[in-house]
């Protein structure tokens, strides 16, 4: 670990030496000498190369502490930690973090404060730059993020502090009785617990916003809600794009008619799956799914007496997507349109590795923002997404006529 400092701070060095002979030229109106562009294209040279072995020591070193530790073992919190109150540290880097998205200019006390805590974050200099999300902010995100239609709550979330890894998890077997024996004899073998290896390689998805400069002029708390508003929404979006990615991979299982989800749940899924499963459709699915009524004349969706907005599907929950999101497949040509009905245990189906690290720029001058008097704001978010236990989610769907 030591040496990864050592190298960190050596780095930053060669950056700070580049980024003063490019200054010094700027201030006096003119370019760089032969030799001052030399020796800046060896500072970045010799930079860039620290950086990838800083990459590899610390991708290594996350690798080897992480190696043993399952996916179901739960991470112990530290009391002491969590009782802790926000240092002045991190209320100096709120403070910074938003003057650097205001596009204000950093005094060099910011501008330490900010690589200090960046660096501690990330385990390095973030080579997309920007800056990190502070811890109040991405918890604000998260709770934006918690409505009813956000497939990660649903799935199982694995934090992650390396770009690529891989856990260990049990995967359900078959299960092995107890056998007859007699005094004294042999015991055979009763099956040990069967772990898999799940390997994990975190993808960047970005995008970026347009802010008027009026808003940047506003309040703190206003720009916090703003941009934690926005962030939550697109976040939310690509994670539940990964998860239906994952399930679209599926084969898909025709349904006569919702017969089939009740057929999932006794017969298809295993009776400990079908336990915790639940019914995933869109507005389409779920319209039909309404109309539907029993032998006795019954509304088929019940509701949820420990959640009144929610209704239940043979006691099981239902949890509805935009069709925006999940599509129906429409066969104008045939004149039916196909439902989509995931039936299923979305938490031992999938599995959503988290980078837990999002970042943002700010920029006024690239892209519209001069021309239109505007800020972009630029937003980076890590994760990677993988298929757990296929048999524990059916992919079902319903072809109806509505021509």
């Amino acid at each position: 670990m030591d040496e990864i400092l050592q190298m960190r701070q050596d780095r930053a060095e060669m950056v700070n030496k580049a980024k003063e002979l490019n200054e010094a030229a700027k201030k006096e109106k003119r370019n760089m000498t032969d030799d001052e562009q030399k020796e800046f294209d060896n500072y970045l040279k010799d930079a860039a190369e620290l950086k990838n072995k800083i990459e590899r020591e610390e991708t290594l070193l996350g690798v080897s502490n992480e190696l043993d530790q399952p996916l179901n073992t739960p991470n112990k919190p530290n009391p002491q930690a969590q009782n802790q109150p926000k240092t002045e540290e991190n209320k100096e880097y709120k403070n910074a973090f938003f003057n650097a998205i205001a596009g204000k200019s950093l005094s060099d006390e910011e501008k330490t404060v900010i690589n200090k805590f960046n660096n501690a974050m990330s385990g390095g200099s973030d080579p997309d730059g920007g800056f990190t999300v502070p811890d109040d902010i991405s918890t604000r995100i998260g709770e934006l993020k918690q409505t009813v239609d956000a497939l990660e709550q649903y799935v199982t979330v694995e934090p992650v502090n390396t770009d690529s890894g891989a856990r260990t998890l049990e995967v359900r077997a078959d299960s092995t009785p107890f056998i007859n024996v007699a005094e004294a004899a042999a015991l055979g073998d009763m099956g040990n617990p069967q772990f898999q290896r799940f390997t994990y390689a975190i993808q960047k998805y970005a995008g970026f916003m347009s802010m008027s400069n009026e808003l940047l002029a506003d309040t703190a708390e206003n720009i916090t809600k703003y941009v934690s508003q926005w962030l939550a929404k697109k976040s939310k979006a690509t994670r539940n794009s990964l998860i239906l990615g994952v399930l679209d991979a599926l084969a898909k299982v025709p349904f006569a008619d919702y017969s089939g989800i009740k057929k999932a749940y006794n017969v298809d899924l295993d009776p400990a799956i079908s336990e915790n499963a639940g019914t995933y459709t869109n507005q389409d699915g779920y319209n039909y799914l309404d109309q539907q009524e029993d032998a006795d004349g019954r509304p088929l969706l019940q509701p949820d007496p420990t959640s009144p907005t929610r209704k239940l599907l043979f006691g099981k929950p239902v949890v509805v997507l935009s069709n925006k999101t999940l599509a129906s497949t429409v066969d104008a040509t045939a004149g039916t349109t196909t439902y989509p009905f995931v039936v299923g245990d979305l938490k031992e189906a999938i599995v959503l590795f988290d980078r837990k690290k999002m970042s943002v720029d700010t920029t006024k001058e690239g892209g519209n923002s001069w021309r239109n008097d505007t800020t972009e704001l630029r937003a980076i978010e890590r994760e990677d997404v993988k298929l757990r236990d296929g048999e524990s989610v059916i992919y079902g769907q319903i072809e109806v006529t509505t021509a």
